[in-house]
């Protein structure tokens, strides 16, 4: 009943005020992509917490429940974002299912999907995106487009970009050590996190040794195991030489014990013959 008179009077404030018009636009005589009584906006707002309105297919507003509040993007990996490069984008109060289309600039990323907390959404940059500042859009599946202002870099070249390529064992024990191979920045130690399905994160490795291409890191012993989001950062964000790699799906488990995890000590012998036995 609140939210019926709350949908009621709202239609009423609009048409009070001479919103209407503004909210329609040119098209107060085309033909509506959905009409909707007061009564089922206001359905449709209990169930789903939002009810956007539509002008000829383009969203002209968003009217949302008591309680509820907009998807916001909180961050976007790696940063700076790569030309031809993979990103995941991440926030609050974002769709769990649904089709979705992410551009920046003028042009559109190729392969936008909605997966699982903590991956988030994932896109694929086109190669000739321009460099510098640039706007990201992200338009969701019932219509509300969100923005946020985002960073193209060359990030070491093009190719390669910072990057993850690989991390071992996987999984890794509570209290073992993982490396990470890749393309990484100089000069900085990073800041390695372990996510949870809302993107917070509950655990914070600890850092050995660091080159360009390669990474080693202790996971806390106390760590429950199960899947996370692994993030990266090195530097300060802003600061020459910063880098944000993109979340990849981590494990945390048994892994053969706390230590040892599952690894490959030796092989022998090597060289090995064609046709004969490796050990």
């Amino acid at each position: 009943m609140l939210i019926t008179t709350v949908c009621a009077r709202f239609t009423a404030l609009l048409s009070v005020f001479g919103l209407l018009p503004w909210l329609l636009g040119s098209a107060l005589t085309a033909t509506p992509v959905r009409e909707m009584t007061p009564e089922q906006a206001a359905q449709e707002l209990a169930v789903k917490g939002r009810v956007n309105v539509r002008v000829n297919g383009q969203p002209r507003l968003l009217i949302l429940a008591p309680g509820e509040t907009s998807p916001v993007i909180t961050s976007i990996a790696p940063d700076p974002i790569q030309p031809g490069a993979p990103i995941t984008i991440n926030g609050s109060n974002l769709p769990s299912s649904g089709t979705v289309s992410v551009r920046i600039g003028s042009l559109d990323l190729t392969g936008a999907t909605l997966n699982a907390p903590p991956m988030g959404i994932t896109a694929n940059v086109p190669p000739s995106v321009p460099t510098g500042s640039q706007v990201l859009t992200l338009t969701l599946p019932d219509g509300v487009v969100v923005t946020r202002t985002v960073n193209v870099g060359t990030g070491g070249g093009t190719p390669p970009q910072y990057a993850i390529t690989t991390f071992n064992p996987q999984p890794v024990a509570a209290g073992g050590q993982v490396t990470l191979t890749g393309t990484f920045p100089t000069g900085s130690v990073p800041v390695i996190t372990l996510e949870n399905g809302t993107n917070t994160a509950v655990a914070t490795l600890t850092p050995g040794s660091n080159s360009a291409s390669q990474v080693v890191a202790t996971v806390p012993a106390g760590t429950a195991s199960g899947t996370y989001g692994l993030k990266v950062k090195f530097g300060t964000a802003g600061a020459s030489g910063y880098a944000e790699l993109g979340i990849q799906t981590f494990v945390v488990g048994t892994g053969g014990g706390t230590p040892p995890q599952y690894a490959i000590t030796t092989f022998n012998p090597q060289p090995v013959a064609a046709g004969a036995q490796v050990t």
